[in-house]
């Protein structure tokens, strides 16, 4: 009794020794389950080997050399969270103290610690190191395994003939069995110990690399973190809302969220409080806040509820961005797609959108609406002639002369060119929009001065009403602008209501555009000559090609008429091209066994500009044989005066083919002298309005004489439109005019009634 009362005893005290085991390397097991490294294996190898050391110098002997103890212990557990040389190492250090010792047992101790390392090495074969909770079947085995290591010494004792130790033996087995059981149950004991420990020290771990990962990816994000508790008072900011908006952090940790938004302007701030009071996340939400400095800014912030494990309500988690320079943009892009860029105005877009607007308002209101168009008079005129950085420079005075005639509540648009709009739904009686209309007119009658040079520009109107004239927007348009081409019809610098004449104009104008583009293809366009006859002998010497139109629904069409529906239409230039070949294959057929004749063809401002004129030129010599020498082709002053460095290209490259070039309607225009000099201009014709008066007024006599004058002293030929009586053909040869046109010498007529006065070469 004494002697199981002394086995069981060293069972209690391994027990305790090997409690105090776990305990103190638990944290070493737990830091090699998690980051496992070959040091700290060593490290927990020795120390399990130090601890049972320890145990066995305080064991209890049972017989000599044959223990049950915690050194076995010890020697497993390193074997199971270190591996097996952590488990040698722990073995050996074992296993040579017990040498070092002595004794009749140290042979059997030393082997008892080598049997139960080559057990555990056996059964980490099964078990990974690893693993840190195995299971309980794997353990008990595992406490048989060193059961069995502590019995081999008892039976090799009794197989060398020590009865007395074999009978040790005997009693040692009712300890050996309680032995198993001790092993199993701290074995299991201390798997579930560090299992534990190993779980909670992982997901501190987890947490803590994760904070670390957020605090990190707060603090170099554009954006800022935010998190609130239950109340919405703020419980962390990051801090790159300092370097963003440069507001400090501490200072509204522990405030209201709603702190930050000192000066709320857009409605999401009312949305987000509806999120937060019914606990439900928001989502790009944006916020106008006005910084301390008076600086506003937008943000853009999205938020989330958080729940404690119990499901209540904590707080919210939620990231803003500060969007102010996105807005910005986004406004800008929006500002530029709706309005002109040169005068800030509503585009045709913008204006479009509004006029359809207002007029829906008006309609449920019962109110009028008026629409006035307006197009600067003569502005093609200061465009050609002093370019197009002068020209836009008209355009934004103009612009702000208009605004400053109407009240904030009209709306005042640019269509494009020079082409204005206002609509105006502040009228009680189509006077209120009369007043408008002559407030304008009145605020053209100053000049402009632009780039020191004083240009004068008038405008002209046409104004329709809501719904008196049209219900529609597009309607409403269509008989503005009807009204404003009557404003010009009728002289410009004035204004015109809408009559249901004008819509019938109007749709004689779209339908004759219609024809006309036809013409060409229908063989509708034909020539009509007007001879130039020398005026010192009367001799014909040229002629001038006029185009003439004749259409099956329209009949005979006024040049005037239609010459301008081409040129606003762009017309002009397949017409004009088409003009130029048939003349100089007209002409050239005409000419032949003949003496030679020159043919003059006007060229229009559209024309000019147009590229490829100089080849349109080539190829009517080319084709027709025409020399050219021959072709005189006549330009108004404004043509000159368009684009210098491109016009001064073009005469120059035309000049050197040999081509004659007349300017046209000399005196009507700018009349400089400068550009008669610098320009390759042979021929000079004087406009008939001035030929008209020279026998009946002084003061138009004195003009073409100088005209005169100052052509022949620049070595021009002289050309007189408009020759109708014989005064004025007396005059004429009086000052020395070189060549003449007009119904005193042949009207324009057909090619074969131009061939008959022209084979006589005289007209009497």
């Amino acid at each position: 009794m004494t002697d199981l009362m002394g086995m069981f005893g060293t069972l209690a005290v391994n027990a305790a020794a090997l409690i105090g085991l776990m305990v103190a390397v638990s944290p070493i097991v737990r830091r090699l389950a998690i980051k496992p490294n070959p040091r700290y294996r060593i490290l927990l190898g020795l120390g399990f080997g130090l601890t049972g050391i320890g145990v066995m110098l305080v064991s209890v002997e049972v017989a000599d050399g044959i223990l049950i103890d915690g050194r076995n212990v010890a020697i497993a557990v390193a074997s199971l969270f270190a591996g097996p040389w952590a488990a040698a190492l722990a073995a050996a250090a074992i296993g040579g103290t017990r040498m070092l010792l002595g004794g009749d047992g140290a042979i059997f101790g030393a082997l008892q610690a080598l049997l139960v390392w080559l057990a555990c090495l056996a059964f980490l074969r099964y078990l990974p190191v690893d693993r840190i909770r195995p299971a309980t079947s794997r353990l008990v085995m595992l406490g048989l395994l060193l059961t069995a290591g502590n019995a081999a010494p008892a039976f090799l004792a009794g197989m060398i003939g020590s009865w007395p130790l074999a009978l040790a033996t005997h009693v040692g087995l009712i300890y050996l069995a309680a032995g198993a059981c001790f092993y199993t149950g701290c074995l299991v004991a201390t798997t579930n110990l560090l299992a534990r420990e190993h779980a909670q020290t992982a997901a501190e771990k987890s947490l803590q690399e994760r904070d670390e990962r957020l605090r990190a990816l707060a603090e170099t994000s554009n954006d800022w973190f935010w998190e609130t508790d239950a109340d919405d008072r703020l419980t962390y900011l990051s801090s790159r809302i300092d370097d963003v908006l440069g507001i400090d952090q501490s200072e509204f940790v522990g405030r209201p969220r709603d702190h930050l938004l000192v000066d709320t302007i857009d409605g999401d701030f009312a949305r987000s409080r509806q999120a937060v009071e019914a606990r439900e996340p928001f989502r790009n939400l944006i916020w106008a806040v006005r910084l301390p400095a008076g600086e506003v800014r937008w943000l853009r912030s999205s938020g989330v509820p958080l729940t404690d494990a119990a499901g209540h309500f904590t707080g919210y988690l939620g990231v803003t961005t500060d969007v102010t320079e996105h807005r910005h943009a986004q406004k800008t892009i929006q500002w530029q797609a709706s309005h002109d860029p040169l005068t800030d105005l509503p585009n045709r877009a913008l204006f479009h959108s509004r006029l359809q607007r207002m007029l829906t308002h008006a309609d449920s209101a019962g109110r009028r609406v008026a629409l006035l168009f307006i197009d600067l008079d003569q502005f093609k005129r200061v465009n050609d002639s002093f370019g197009h950085t002068v020209g836009d420079q008209l355009i934004s005075a103009a612009a702000e002369r208009i605004v400053g005639c109407t009240s904030p509540a009209d709306v005042v648009a640019r269509l494009g060119g020079d082409e204005f709009t206002v609509i105006t739904d502040d009228l009680d009686d189509p006077i209120d929009v009369e007043r408008i209309a002559r407030r304008i007119i009145s605020a053209f009658e100053a000049p402009f001065v632009l780039e020191r040079r004083e240009v004068y520009v008038s405008a002209s109107l046409g104004i329709a009403i809501f719904p008196d004239n049209a219900r529609s927007a597009d309607a409403l348009m269509r008989e503005a602008d009807a009204a404003l081409y009557r404003a010009k019809d009728g002289g410009r610098n004035d204004f015109r209501f809408f009559t249901p004449e004008l819509n019938e104009r109007s749709r004689e104008r779209t339908m004759m555009e219609s024809q006309l583009r036809r013409a060409l293809e229908r063989d509708e366009l034909y020539l009509c000559y007007q001879p130039q006859i020398r005026i010192s002998d009367r001799e014909i010497v040229g002629v001038e090609a006029l185009l003439r139109w004749e259409n099956e629904v329209l009949g005979q069409v006024p040049t005037p008429q239609f010459i301008a529906l081409a040129e606003d239409s762009g017309l002009i230039v397949p017409i004009g091209t088409w003009v130029l070949e048939t003349a100089c294959r007209q002409i050239a057929e005409l000419t032949k066994g003949h003496p030679p004749l020159n043919l003059a063809v006007n060229v229009s401002s559209r024309q000019f500009t147009t590229p490829g004129l100089l080849e349109a030129v080539q190829h009517a010599l080319a084709v027709s044989g025409l020399p050219a020498g021959a072709l005189e082709l006549e330009i108004t002053e404004s043509v000159l005066m368009a684009d210098l460095k491109q016009t001064y290209e073009t005469l120059e490259a035309l000049s050197a083919l040999g081509i004659q070039l007349s300017l046209d309607d000399f005196g009507t225009g700018y009349s400089s002298l400068s550009y008669l000099r610098r320009f390759p201009v042979n021929v000079l014709k004087i406009d008939r309005a001035f030929v008209n008066d020279v026998t009946k007024d002084a003061g138009a006599a004195a003009v073409v004489e100088s005209i005169i004058a100052m052509a022949h002293g620049l070595k021009l030929t002289v050309v007189s439109e408009g020759v109708e009586t014989p005064e004025q053909h007396a005059f004429m040869v009086r000052h020395g005019v070189d060549r003449g046109q007009g119904y005193l010498y042949g009207k324009p007529m057909l090619l074969k009634d131009f061939t008959e006065i022209y084979c006589a070469r005289e007209v009497a």
